[in-house]
């Protein structure tokens, strides 16, 4: 098999921030006793994700499908086993935030090139 430039390999993504300190989410992560096991629904439910861990922060909105598919709904909320992580829940807003502007800092620029 070939391999892409480097360059090919990252067109579609941006660097929208440099030198994240992740020290403060690990520490938190490893100071809740069995972190990695207080949500088995994958490993016990999808056989090829049984040694699959995670720690879900945030997840479907289920009062949103309103007969769509749940692949479809986009909502998301903070989940219960989250409450045990503040740090990385704060970091986690942070970061949606920083991407939704970075969005639309992106439309508006395609906006600028279309009606030029």
């Amino acid at each position: 098999m070939r391999q892409q430039p480097a360059d090919k390999l990252m067109q579609n993504f941006r660097l929208i921030e440099e030198s994240v300190q992740i020290s403060p989410l690990l520490t938190e992560i490893d100071s809740v006793e069995g972190a990695w096991d207080l949500n088995q629904g994958r490993q016990s439910t999808i056989k090829v994700q049984r040694e699959a861990k995670a720690i879900p922060i945030r997840g479907l909105r289920k009062s949103k499908i309103a007969g769509r598919k749940k692949w479809d709904v986009h909502e998301s909320r903070f989940t219960t086993i989250s409450q045990n992580f503040p740090v990385v829940r704060g970091e986690a807003s942070r970061v949606c935030w920083r991407l939704l502007s970075v969005r639309r800092s992106y439309n508006e620029q395609r906006k600028k090139q279309v009606f030029a």
